[in-house]
């Protein structure tokens, strides 16, 4: 989060709390950003550009807004009382190779998550086996 005179930036979709904002993040089979401000400024939200613009959905104070992303944010008004936010978008899932000292890994990814990969070590492996 990143605050100046114009807005308050989300910029990583993490949990977060200070006085002015809390920022709840949950994954499931979506992504899940709850928000809910403090203050008056406006909110921008970056939505990661791997994201299916018909797969955003917004609400405010429980209302579905169309709000659709400019340069890769969400521009949320701000407003003078507390404010709920929620933005919800699917997690989509791809496998991927890469090869390394000639050695071809298949990587598994939700979003921007890697989930899995092969073939994997069995000394402190740092992912899941795929």
């Amino acid at each position: 989060v990143w605050k100046d005179a114009s807005a308050i930036w989300i910029l990583f979709h993490f949990t977060y709390a200070d006085r002015d904002i809390q920022i709840k993040e949950s994954r499931g089979e979506a992504a899940l950003l709850q928000i809910q401000s403090y203050t008056a400024k406006p909110l921008m939200i970056r939505i990661p550009g791997w994201v299916a613009e018909e797969s955003l959905k917004v609400k405010i104070n429980g209302e579905v807004k169309e709000v659709k992303p400019q340069e890769g944010f969400l521009r949320i008004p701000g407003r003078e009382t507390v404010q709920f936010v929620e933005v919800k978008y699917d997690l989509p899932e791809k496998v991927m190779t890469e090869t390394t000292n000639g050695i071809d890994y298949q990587i598994a990814w939700k979003g921007d998550e890697i989930t899995g990969i092969s073939p994997n070590t069995t000394w402190y492996p740092f992912y899941p086996n795929l």
